[in-house]
């Protein structure tokens, strides 16, 4: 069994990994949206023309981010329980301000199969296969929305959010040197 020290040590090295894997992961992610972006600008409507493998890869992209998002937001927790600090308190309490559903969707990727079957703790109606699952592009390029279990996340928002509260926690920055 690790000691508390021990134990905060693997908790900021968890929390410096994922804070790493959500700077990958959005970039992964939102390169492919601009090359879809520019896409659309050379084409009648600017529609995005995208077969099942981009359309797969991109869905599988945006959901790996939401995971390491996701493991951000539970290593800071460990750390708040561990040793309640004011100032990483107050950095969960801010990223729970900005992204407000961001709980919720740790809720449903972590319990999906029970909200599929309509069993979730949260669930007030049957799912419809958009509350499954699903991805809505705004305006612009960094504004896509990923819809699931009836919530909507702005991911560019959820990024920025998580990226700041590790960074903040651990006092240390993430990008990576070009």
């Amino acid at each position: 069994m690790l000691d508390d020290e021990a134990l905060e040590a693997l908790y900021r090295r968890k929390l410096e990994v994922w804070g790493r894997a959500v700077v990958d992961q959005r970039q992964s992610l939102f390169s492919t949206l601009q090359a879809l972006g520019r896409q659309a600008g050379e084409m009648p409507g600017g529609a995005i023309a995208m077969d099942s493998w981009e359309a797969d890869r991109w869905f599988t992209s945006a959901h790996l981010l939401l995971i390491s998002i996701r493991n951000v937001l539970l290593f800071s927790d460990l750390l708040v329980k561990l040793e309640p600090r004011d100032e990483v308190a107050q950095q969960v309490r801010d990223f729970d301000h900005l992204v407000v559903n961001a709980r919720d969707f740790r809720n449903f990727l972590e319990h999906f199969d029970d909200y599929a079957r309509g069993e979730g703790k949260r669930q007030h109606t049957l799912p419809t296969p958009e509350d499954l699952g699903g991805m809505k592009l705004g305006d612009h390029v960094l504004s896509l929305t990923y819809t699931f279990g009836g919530l909507d996340l702005n991911l560019e928002t959820a990024c920025t959010g998580a990226i700041l509260m590790a960074q903040t926690i651990l006092k240390t920055q993430f990008l990576r040197p070009e």
